[in-house]
């Protein structure tokens, strides 16, 4: 490298991809997933595969179809999704806490037809958990209204940061425990 010959390396070790590369190629589904400079990959990296690796997030996905959803299947999936990760009994009555008031007290009371999108993300590195919902529709302001500050209070007890955004018709909620 230092007489100036292309070099590729493979490695799973991120820490020295990081300091010896000038451009980083993640490879997943077959071939290049995403690539750009180490800054780009592993600073801000726009995949979700890459974000996971890169992070040593674990994630879960479930969609609450309307306010009629499955709450008991959705806890019992925080459930096994946590205990993989080695979470005790309370941090997982906790994450299901913070779940049910942001999906069926909160959103699902305000949009009974929406289609929310729960992602559930644990990140080895950090150790925080990210709750991540999300919908279409108008731009939503959860502080409003009287009916959500028992739930809002009961998130930001457990919330180290709650976020809300919307973008090209869809609202996002991240709570980061």
């Amino acid at each position: 490298a230092a007489d100036g010959m292309t070099m590729a390396i493979v490695t799973h070790e991120m820490k020295f991809a990081r300091d010896v590369s000038s451009r980083v190629f993640y490879m997943d589904e077959q071939g290049i997933y995403e690539d750009g400079v180490p800054a780009e990959i592993f600073d801000h990296p726009q995949k979700p595969k890459t974000r996971a690796f890169i992070r040593k997030i674990s994630a879960f996905e479930y969609t609450a179809a309307g306010s009629g959803f499955d709450l008991y299947e959705l806890n019992a999936k925080i459930e096994s999704f946590l205990k993989k990760q080695m979470f005790s009994d309370r941090q997982i009555m906790n994450v299901q806490l913070v779940c049910e008031e942001l999906v069926l007290a909160i959103l699902l009371r305000a949009f009974p037809r929406a289609s929310v999108t729960l992602l559930v993300e644990y990140s080895d590195l950090s150790g925080e958990i990210a709750i991540q919902a999300s919908f279409s529709g108008d731009a939503y302001d959860l502080e409003q209204g009287d009916e959500n500050e028992l739930s809002l209070a009961i998130i930001h007890n457990y919330a180290k940061s709650l976020d809300v955004s919307h973008e090209a018709g869809r609202n996002t909620v991240k709570v980061i425990i």
